[in-house]
Formats: structure tokens, sequence, C-alpha cells
């Protein structure tokens, strides 16, 4: 699932249930308008160490929010 959306244990796609882990992707396209490019968006997230929410896909504790750095996701 793209991130802000999340698959129900029915299959359903629904919008990311966490209020936080919400308000962090508006942040993501806010930034994005203000500054104009992906990568300063990236910059803006590392450099006040803000962190967004991935649901886990594999593994134990699938479908739990984790928070996780733009940085970390970066070598993925």
């Amino acid at each position: 699932m793209p991130l802000g959306y999340f698959k129900t244990l029915s299959g359903e796609v629904v919008q990311e249930p966490d209020e936080q882990a919400r308000g962090m992707i508006r942040l993501v396209f806010e930034k994005f308008e203000e500054l104009g490019s992906a990568y300063a968006v990236f910059r803006y997230l590392t450099m006040n160490n803000l962190k967004l929410g991935f649901r886990r896909h594999r593994g134990g504790r699938i479908g739990e929010l984790e928070w996780k750095s733009a940085l970390a996701q970066s070598n993925h």
C-alpha cells in the first residue's frame, strides 16, 4: 500500500486510520508545494528529525504502525 493508506484484514483499502500519520503525510505535500522538490522535502524532514508512519508488511506485527525517518526509507 502507498504511504497514507491501510489495507484492512478484509482486504478493503482505507485511508490511514492514525491521525498523526495522516498529518505527517499532509505536511509532506504542503512542504512539497512550498519548497518545490522532493529532495527539499526530504532535507526538511531530515533536518527537523521528523518521522513518517509506515505499516509493517512482513514479519511479526504485520499492520502495526512504525515511525521511521525519511533517511531510513531513502535506502530502500
